[in-house]
């Protein structure tokens, strides 16, 4: 699944992408490649605690930075290209991709206000009841302007379970009186396969339910992709069933 993730992000970035790696780093390293450069981040203390070990490698070298995920195989290029786009076009330090769904798949919810501004994001394990009937989602994909990034990461607070959450960046720049922009996704297909561990007092039913779930959902994004460049004149490659296979086997666990 990871290479998915890196072929996307390399179509969008000009230099070599960063994979930060921990936990079962050297497995990662088989699969990923040398078309990455790597940062360890250990102890592994959080989304913001990675984005931080980053900061010696991009430092002075870029004037944006992107973060995504490498679980998402189905995210594409042009929708990572279009938060880019929109980040430099905007006066505030970062952008953020969300998305409009019923199902959570453990993802943080959007808080706005009354005038639909956002204030925070908050993680579903310390939601409120209110909050989780939200159904803007935060996908973990931003884009945030580096000379504002490096300095506010370190003014993310330590959370209640020891980590440093990226996602407390929006109330930082919210509390600086900066604008938070969004880019709502226009395929929720696209963030398949990013179902959070904090969920892991669900049933092992609940999983296999809910990966059966995905797996029919990427077919029917599959097919309506391929139909969509079958009438356009395209040759169609099977790479969308191979993946599905890859779920099917299980083979997603260790990447």
């Amino acid at each position: 699944m990871i290479r998915y993730a890196i072929d996307t992000a390399r179509q969008v970035s000009e230099t070599s992408p960063v994979l930060v790696i921990g936990h079962a780093a050297e497995k990662v390293r088989q699969v990923a490649g040398d078309v990455v450069r790597y940062v360890i981040q250990e102890p592994q203390l959080g989304t913001g605690h990675a984005l931080q070990q980053t900061r010696s490698l991009l430092e002075g070298n870029t004037d944006l930075v992107l973060v995504t995920t490498a679980d998402m195989p189905l995210l594409s290029a042009p929708t990572l290209r279009s938060l880019v786009s929109a980040q430099v076009d905007h006066a505030g330090p970062l952008t953020l991709l969300t998305v409009q769904s019923d199902e959570s798949h453990g993802f943080g919810r959007v808080l706005r206000d009354e005038q639909a501004r956002v204030r925070a994001i908050v993680e579903e394990a310390q939601a409120t009841p209110e909050q989780l009937a939200i159904h803007e989602l935060n996908t973990s994909v931003y884009v945030f302007e580096a000379s504002w990034l490096w300095e506010a990461l370190r003014r993310i607070p330590l959370s209640p379970k020891g980590e440093y959450y990226l996602t407390d960046l929006v109330g930082i720049a919210v509390a600086e009186s900066l604008s938070v922009q969004t880019i709502t996704l226009e395929h929720p297909q696209e963030v398949i396969g990013n179902q959070r561990s904090h969920s892991s007092g669900r049933s092992r039913g609940h999983f296999e339910a809910a990966h059966q779930h995905e797996l029919d959902a990427i077919r029917r994004y599959a097919g309506r992709s391929c139909h969509h460049l079958y009438r356009s004149g395209c040759k169609i490659r099977s790479g969308h069933d191979r993946l599905a296979e890859h779920l099917s086997a299980g083979e997603h666990g260790d990447w």
